[in-house]
C-alpha cells in the first residue's frame, strides 16, 4: 500500500498491526490494497476562513481569540482496526 518499507515488505499487515490513516479524502483511496480510511474536511471553508482571520490580523493587528472550527468526517475504510488486547 505504501512505500514504507516495513509495511511494503510484508513485515506488518495493515490494519493487523499498524492501522494507516490519511486526510483530504479522494475516491481513489477506494482502490488502494487496502482502501485508506481518510480524514475528510471541508478544504475551502479552511481557506476562506484563513483568509479573513489574515486579513483581521491586516486591519487589527490582532487576529484575536477566537476559535474557528470547521467540521471534519473520519471516512473509515479497511486500513484502519480497533487496537488489539495486550
Amino acid at each position: 500500500m505504501t512505500n514504507d518499507p516495513p509495511v511494503a515488505s510484508g513485515a506488518k499487515r495493515t490494519p493487523g498491526d499498524v492501522s494507516l490513516v490519511g486526510y483530504n479524502d479522494s475516491e481513489a483511496l477506494d482502490h488502494l490494497n487496502p482502501p485508506l480510511t481518510s480524514l475528510v474536511y471541508p478544504g475551502m471553508e479552511v481557506g476562506l476562513e484563513a483568509g479573513e482571520l489574515a486579513l483581521k490580523l491586516i486591519a487589527q493587528g490582532s487576529s484575536g481569540a477566537d476559535a474557528h472550527l470547521c467540521p471534519v468526517e473520519l471516512r473509515a475504510r479497511a486500513s484502519t482496526a480497533a487496537p488489539r488486547r495486550r
